[in-house]
């Protein structure tokens, strides 16, 4: 593949992540959510198949969705819409959703990943980093099982983050770490060349959580040793 072919399906992955991140934060994606509370999206992206006009059947899409498991979730439903299909969790307010396009690619939400109580505001940094490794495996099989393009980008953003700590053992730390002044936080990229690699997803899960993690003033994510196997 050329260097200006790369560049370009690059760009149009991130516009297509970047009008995506608006629809929800308004709460204008494929499935009403307490918004208000804050929350996370993970969108793969097979760049070879956007913009190229590939429309999978429904059927197809639906042998799939036991593999969509909305983030954090035991129990889902489904339903057809006219980007394809989706998976989405029980109760009210729905706390996510996972969406597959019907060009291939993939959109997770969870408003389940911020903590609130009468004092502060913080992520549960080893739930979140849990759920991430339980669920992307199967999220990269999904769009394997669907014959998608490679490379895939992953790209993890997160709302209504002003003020945010990352919830952390303070035991291992002189002062508190900082909380987070900006009410977005937009993760960079990473690149599959192989979803059917379980190193390289771990490795590209690894990297997202480092990159959260220095979003907070840490060198890396503690729950992971360098090979990017969960330690907990």
């Amino acid at each position: 593949m050329l260097f200006g072919q790369r560049q370009s399906m690059e760009e149009g992955a991130r516009a297509f992540v970047a009008e995506r991140f608006a629809r929800i934060k308004a709460n204008e994606g494929s499935h009403p959510l307490p918004v208000e509370q804050g929350g996370m999206v993970v969108h793969l992206v097979p760049m070879q198949d956007l913009g190229e006009g590939r429309r999978i059947e429904t059927g197809t899409l639906r042998e799939v969705c036991s593999l969509m498991i909305p983030i954090g979730s035991r129990s889902y439903s489904d339903r057809i819409n006219l980007g394809g299909i989706y998976t989405y969790r029980s109760g009210t307010p729905c706390h996510g959703y996972t969406q597959v396009f019907r060009f291939g690619g993939l959109e997770a939400t969870s408003c389940s990943v911020i903590r609130s109580d009468e004092t502060n505001r913080r992520f549960g940094s080893e739930t979140l980093a849990k759920n991430l490794v339980t669920s992307l495996p199967n999220y990269f099989q999904t769009l394997c099982d669907l014959n998608v393009g490679m490379p895939i980008m992953l790209q993890i953003s997160f709302w209504g983050t002003m003020g945010l700590e990352m919830g952390v053992s303070l035991e291992r730390f002189f002062e508190p770490p900082p909380k987070c002044f900006g009410n977005e936080i937009l993760l960079p990229p990473s690149l599959v060349e192989d979803p059917q690699s379980k190193d390289q997803i771990r490795l590209a899960t690894l990297e997202q959580m480092n990159f959260l993690w220095n979003a907070f003033g840490f060198e890396k994510c503690h729950y992971f040793d360098a090979d990017g196997n969960w330690t907990g």
